[in-house]
């Protein structure tokens, strides 16, 4: 009955190890390989299950049922070999001509031994069992061994010769693959080889429960610790695109963003959506440049993209270039660099479509070269309050358009003096703040001047029209007629253009607030510490040599609350220990640079007192340590003429680490 024993053993420590894959409770082991492997473990039960029935059979001396156990033992074993084999191709990703001679090979060893299993149902030629239950092993039995050992061998030295292959471009994961592989094939074999000297001996069944425990040892806890990283990274993505998506859907523009290195979409509007002629933003994500639009647009974009990241302000230009289909389009542009969550350098864009604004443009547009003049006053298309046309020569101007709101300057249709009538009834109703700039430019020599030059003379104001400020533009340009030349003056109304603008840049400034505050305590980010460790670094390069000191904090015992209590309460013990070190810094920035670490950036009257203030965190974990609270330790270190800010934070961070595990001890000891 030990026989027994030994496979009842084999059988529980597959399924307790196992069970995950077994029975489908982790994701992780819904790839291919893992289905195969999933397969092939079923089938090691199987052997299990009539090895045992083999020692039970045996012991009772049951010589039919042992002859039909024996046969599903063989059909089994051939069960194992074509898994295997299935399973190291499978997980390998070998899809050479080697893995899949491996493969046919399994299959080729699993039919024969299938066969010969059955022709000795018939004719006895690999085992029989006589009157007396006595099972004895035939010749063709060491045949069907020996074939076993073969495919093993094989996949054991396949597996060898391919690590220094693999390691060259996948560091250390193919050492751990292959060499698991390996072993397993050389376990297999070596007891295989055995079993042909000792056929009562389960040395079978022990081959497999050590290639087995063997995998679950150095390949499956990989596999799902990878997979749990993968998992936790997708959701950090997205979220981050949910967050991202969220934010330029409610912007005027086609907004997205991209990864600055790679040039993926990470999220876009609806609107940029309908440009790249997709159906929804899921149907951009993931895509480039270069798998949306031709290669000119796309080299174009990329280029753009480049200039943004050498920039340290937004980068807003103007680009003439087709959408997806092919369809030119005309769009004012502002793109920038940021850095999301994850620490991932990124460009954020926004593209208005002004194609049809251009296009009414140059409808109203109405002689070429020859009417020079005539073409630029219709440059000023737009909303337009006010026309006048004025004989530059003697001042005699005459409206001929104008808007019912604008009436209140009170300036008459016609007069002889434009630039003294203009001025004086747009003084009641042009903005304090912009009348001497305003008086200052709106001059006849300085208009022509700027004609000359550029073909248009425009300034911008604000209007006080309708009990309100508006935004407005005046803009001038001459047309040559045949009675001589005018100079023509629009009104133009742009306060929508400036409100969209602002708009732009108020969502811009508020993206950036949000990656420099901490959504779970209100503290600075990390990100934000770098902005302050950057202007620090400028004063000491300059040698200004400020006076500050940096004070780390670690929490104590947060994985702890975690794990016993929740995350829930994990996070508001984080909060509870930021409230204690703002209290106590409370003329201080305090950033959240990691889950449970704080930096603080002392300057002024926190810096004269941080050696009292270091000293109030000290105090009270004595308190916590004695009574029961929150343990935060701290280390502090001030700026000595170093290199770099980098260097007083590596001094605090040591100080800190000093202290924590001064207080593990003294908690130890209580």
């Amino acid at each position: 009955m030990y026989y027994a024993a030994i496979g009842i053993l084999a059988l529980l420590i597959l399924v307790i190890e196992n069970q995950d894959i077994l029975f489908k409770r982790s994701k992780a082991f819904d790839k291919k390989p893992w289905v195969v492997y999933r397969r092939f473990l079923f089938a090691i039960i199987v052997y299990y299950v009539t090895d045992i029935l083999w020692g039970v059979i045996e012991y009772y001396k049951l010589s039919t049922l042992l002859f039909i156990d024996t046969t599903v033992y063989f059909f089994a074993m051939a069960s194992c070999i074509i898994l295997w084999s299935a399973c190291v191709f499978y997980y390998l990703d070998e899809k050479n001509r080697i893995g899949k001679s491996i493969v046919y090979a399994g299959y080729i060893i699993a039919t024969f031994i299938a066969g010969i299993t059955i022709l000795n149902i018939f004719f006895p030629i690999l085992f029989t069992v006589d009157d007396e239950c006595v099972y004895k092993a035939l010749p063709v039995r060491y045949t069907v061994i020996a074939a076993q050992i073969l495919i093993l061998i094989l996949i054991s030295v396949y597996a060898l010769t391919s690590i220094r292959r693999k390691m060259s471009s996948r560091g250390h994961e193919p050492w751990n693959k292959y060499r698991t592989i390996a072993l397993f094939g050389a376990i297999m074999a070596t007891f295989l080889f055995i079993q042909l000297w000792f056929p009562y001996l389960p040395v079978y069944s022990i081959a497999l429960m050590l290639g087995t425990c063997l995998v679950r040892t150095f390949v499956i806890g990989d596999e799902k610790e990878k997979f749990r990283n993968e998992l936790e990274e997708a959701n950090k993505i997205a979220e981050l695109q949910h967050t991202i998506s969220s934010l330029l859907d409610n912007m005027p523009a086609m907004c997205f963003s991209k990864d600055a290195e790679t040039g993926v979409y990470l999220a876009c509007n609806q609107g940029f959506v309908e440009y790249a002629h997709k159906e929804k933003p899921e149907d951009v994500l993931g895509l480039t440049d270069a798998d949306i639009f031709d290669a000119a647009t796309a080299a174009h974009f990329v280029e753009a993209d480049r200039i943004t990241m050498s920039m340290d302000e937004p980068y807003v230009f103007y680009e003439d270039v087709p959408d997806a289909a092919g369809i030119q389009t005309k769009l004012q542009t502002t793109k920038m660099k940021y850095i999301d969550t994850s620490g991932r350098l990124c460009v954020l864009g926004m593209c208005q479509d002004i194609t049809e604004l251009v296009r009414v443009q140059r409808e109203n547009e109405h002689i070429k070269e020859a009417h020079r003049a005539f073409n630029r006053i219709n440059a000023l298309a737009g909303d337009f309050l006010c026309v006048y046309a004025v004989i530059p020569e003697t001042g005699y101007y005459r409206e001929f358009s104008t808007a019912e709101s604008f009436k209140i300057t009170g300036m008459a249709q016609e007069g002889d003096d434009f630039f003294k009538d203009f001025k004086e009834h747009c003084r009641n109703v042009i903005h304090q703040e912009d009348y001497d700039r305003f008086n200052e430019a709106f001059r006849m020599g300085n208009i022509l001047s700027d004609i000359a030059h550029n073909g248009i003379f425009a300034v911008s104001c604000r209007m006080l029209l309708g009990g309100a400020p508006r935004h407005v533009q005046i803009k001038a340009s001459v047309v040559e007629e045949e009675s001589g030349r005018r100079l023509i003056v629009g009104v133009n109304d742009i306060e929508a253009l400036v409100c969209q603008e602002q708009e732009i840049a108020n969502r811009l400034l508020q993206a950036q607030s949000k990656a420099n505050i901490d959504a779970l305590t209100g503290v600075k980010t990390k990100y934000a510490y770098n902005d302050i460790e950057e202007r620090l670094n400028s004063l000491i390069n300059g040698h200004a040599y400020p006076a500050f000191a940096v004070v780390i904090l670690d929490i104590n015992d947060l994985k702890l609350v975690n794990d016993t209590q929740g995350h829930q309460a994990g996070d508001q013990y984080i909060r509870d220990a930021c409230k204690i070190v703002c209290e106590t810094f409370k003329r201080s920035p305090v950033y959240r640079v990691g889950g449970d670490e704080f930096a603080v950036v002392s300057q002024g009257e926190d810096y004269e007192r941080i050696d009292e203030l270091v000293g109030k965190i000290k105090k009270h974990n004595e308190e916590a340590v004695k009574n029961g609270g929150i343990v935060i330790a701290v280390g502090m270190s001030r700026y000595n003429k170093d290199d770099s800010v980098a260097a007083v934070y590596e001094r605090a961070d040591s100080a800190m680490y000093e202290n924590k595990v001064s207080l593990k001890e003294g908690r130890s000891v209580r």
